[in-house]
């Protein structure tokens, strides 16, 4: 080191070229990499970067030289600390102390990690020396800033003078800084900075070339060289999925499965992934769902259509049994049943008989399409509610198709509430009967590119209010919004506090807020509940598996940095959910428990519409007798005589079940009794809630 030669002090980057920018920004990404990502990756493609220009490199910026050669510096410390921990290492191993920075970098019986980080830094460090090595030998005459760095730092080297794997590389650089010293130190006084930038200057004029060692010429080719669309294409695919929303995710997926240049085309699936500028452009795309899930009601007409294509079909001289659904389709019955009897232990079945006496011709006819129709499944009458039968037990989240493709579970269904899907991770909602029916014989459904809403959970439910209270207050906020046509999806730190039951509620009212679907990304809740309705393991594995590995699982709800980009943003704090009802005629007419008794008076005497009945003043009191089992009783405005848990809404939410449970177990202990005349009923949205309430201790009263 020349102790006469000064730093210097001007770091300003006021005149510094954009290739001097763009090789400074390199340096620190690669001093931040080693530092902190470590991505091998990262700084191994930024190295050839330097690499490749390092023959080109002219008038280098004094800071952009500092840079180089700090970042030189800073990595053969960490580097030189690396090789005394391996030293330790083997000391504790062997018995045998080492202490020379120079040792060889073979070793043995080294910790893993130790060798790992040793062969990163040797392979930045050779790197460096050998950009800096080639700058040198091509463009010395046009760096003498980077001359004169090297000499104020060049202690830097010292240590790998012997040091076999960067020993020839050293030496080479250290020829040229000898040859500038030597000119310097010959001048017998002190020097200032521009003397000593003028003496390299004019020294690099006189310098033989051929005193350096020949290194072969650092080129790198890149993978991107041969194959750019394989090198490209998955990062630039990372970045569109990182903003696209979850579900929309879901709807690319499915356009690039089924991309066959007829039903989905290229243009298709550009524009899912243009979204973010389509979304507003009315964009017309193709959408060919997973699954189909039927009720009875509606589902029946499309097997008879399947069965009179069949009949079709054998007139023509064809086979019959080929004709059969192309999209797996389920049909649950549960539509069918009455409350013909109530408010005894026999009811139960006693309405059961009577629905299979009503529609014996109608469930014969479904059982030969259970066992004719392939690709198809039906699932009997007393199972449950359709949407709950589909969230315990049909939905796949993941499916495995032919040849094991794997890709995510979506559906239509002939049920507005198709939706209640939404809350396990799974597109879904309904259709009309054509559409369902189009679908099942491998049509894709033709929709408008939708926005989605982001609505965000913040805080944590309190302990008084349920998953309805929610959902009611959620169904007033975006009615009062607009979201018809829209998606909305569920993010924000709240969405972690609601189980796969409490999504699923709010997801079901989908329709009474408007939108098409009310969205839930998949996560570990999600993951949780497959388990809990006993979904095979391996299932379950490669579903979590599949569905990290194409970004369609949100890992944290907490962390904002897994948020999507969305068309507008609105906000729910849950601490601030009260009980509530809705009513009187429409379900997003949310009212707090506390306001119900004035609102409900209120409504009695407003306008006739949806928050009133057009009653006089002097009216509101009156009263109507009649004469139920023999006895006498009187209505009133507000007088309860059907009292119904048959929603799917509300029959399948643990806490709600429970809690009502409770609170009717509680009022009958408290010798509490419904009127005669009122007809009570209760449908469990399955078998897995009738279940948890006769375990819970709570008695059912049919």
């Amino acid at each position: 080191t020349l102790k006469n030669i000064v730093w210097y002090t001007d770091r300003q980057l006021t005149e510094i070229s954009l290739g001097g920018l763009i090789v400074l920004v390199i340096i620190r990404t690669i001093q931040f990499n080693m530092s902190r990502a470590r991505d091998r990756f990262l700084h191994t493609n930024l190295c050839a970067t330097l690499a490749n220009m390092s023959n080109h490199f002219k008038r280098l910026n004094p800071y952009v030289c500092q840079r180089l050669v700090s970042l030189f510096e800073k990595l053969s410390k960490k580097f030189t600390k690396i090789l005394k921990d391996i030293q330790l290492n083997e000391s504790k191993t062997n018995g045998v102390e080492q202490s020379d920075v120079s040792s060889d970098c073979e070793t043995s019986s080294l910790a893993p990690e130790l060798t790992q980080d040793m062969s990163i830094f040797e392979e930045v460090l050779r790197m460096i020396l050998e950009i800096i090595n080639a700058c040198l030998a091509a463009q010395l005459t046009n760096n003498p800033n980077l001359v004169y760095t090297l000499l104020y730092k060049r202690q830097v080297l010292e240590p790998f003078h012997s040091h076999p794997c960067f020993q020839d590389i050293v030496m080479n650089i250290e020829t040229v800084l000898t040859y500038f010293s030597n000119r310097i130190e010959g001048i017998d006084r002190n020097l200032s900075v521009s003397e000593v930038y003028e003496i390299i200057q004019q020294s690099s004029l006189q310098w033989p070339s051929d005193r350096l060692k020949k290194f072969p010429e650092l080129r790198f080719r890149y993978v991107e060289d041969e194959q750019p669309e394989e090198f490209f294409i998955p990062y630039i695919w990372s970045l569109v999925f990182h903003r696209l929303p979850f579900s929309i995710r879901v709807l690319l997926e499915s356009a690039i499965r089924s991309c066959d240049g007829f039903q989905v085309k290229e243009k298709d699936v550009e524009k899912i992934i243009d979204w973010e500028i389509q979304q507003k452009s009315n964009a017309e795309i193709p959408f060919k769902p997973s699954r189909v899930i039927l009720q009875d009601l509606t589902g029946v007409p499309a097997v008879v259509d399947f069965a009179a294509m069949r009949e079709a079909f054998q007139t023509l001289g064809g086979d019959p049994n080929k004709i059969n659904p192309l999209c797996p389709a389920d049909l649950v019955i549960d539509h069918s049943v009455q409350v013909d009897f109530s408010r005894t232990a026999e009811s139960l079945h006693r309405n059961e008989e009577l629905e299979f006496q009503r529609n014996k011709e109608r469930f014969e006819f479904l059982k030969w399409g259970s066992t004719s129709l392939k690709n198809t499944t039906i699932i009997p009458p007393g199972s449950g509610i359709c949407h709950q039968v589909n969230l315990e037990y049909l939905a796949r989240v993941v499916f495995k198709g032919d040849n094991n493709i794997l890709y995510p579970d979506s559906v239509v269904g002939l049920d507005s509430h198709t939706t209640m899907i939404n809350g396990l991770g799974v597109v879904g909602w309904g259709v009309g009967g054509i559409e369902a029916e189009a679908v099942m014989l491998g049509q894709a459904i033709c929709m408008v590119l939708p926005e989605v809403v982001g609505y965000k959970l913040v805080g944590k439910l309190p302990s008084y209010a349920t998953s309805t209270d929610v959902v009611l207050t959620i169904t007033k906020n975006l009615r009062q919004m607009g979201v018809v046509g829209k998606f909305v999806e569920f993010y924000g730190p709240g969405v972690s506090e609601l189980s796969i039951a409490d999504r699923a509620t709010i997801a079901n009212m989908c329709p009474e807020y408007g939108a098409t679907i009310g969205y839930f990304p998949t996560d570990k809740t999600t993951i949780d509940y497959l388990f809990q309705t006993g979904r095979e393991d391996n299932v379950i594995k490669y579903a979590e598996t599949y569905l990290k590995a194409v970004k369609m699982f949100r890992n944290d709800y907490n962390n904002s940095s897994e948020d999507p980009v969305f068309t507008r943003v609105i906000e729910l704090d849950l601490n601030t959910i009260t009980p509530s009802v809705s009513g009187p005629k429409r379900p997003h007419d949310r009212v707090s428990v506390s306001q119900m008794k004035q609102d409900f008076q209120s409504c009695l005497t407003n306008k006739i519409g949806f928050k009133g009945f057009g009653i006089a003043d002097d009216k509101t009191n009156t009263t109507i007798p009649f004469i139920f089992d023999g006895k006498e009783y009187c209505l009133s405005h507000g007088s309860v005589v059907i009292a119904a848990i048959t929603s799917c809404t509300n029959t399948s939410n643990p806490s709600v079940m429970l809690g009502a449970g409770m609170l009717c177990k509680n009022a009958v202990e408290k010798g509490l009794t419904v009127a005669p005349y009122i007809k009570t009923s209760m449908s469990p949205g399955s078998g897995v809630v009738t279940f948890y309430l006769r375990e819970s201790g709570v008695t059912i009263l049919v």
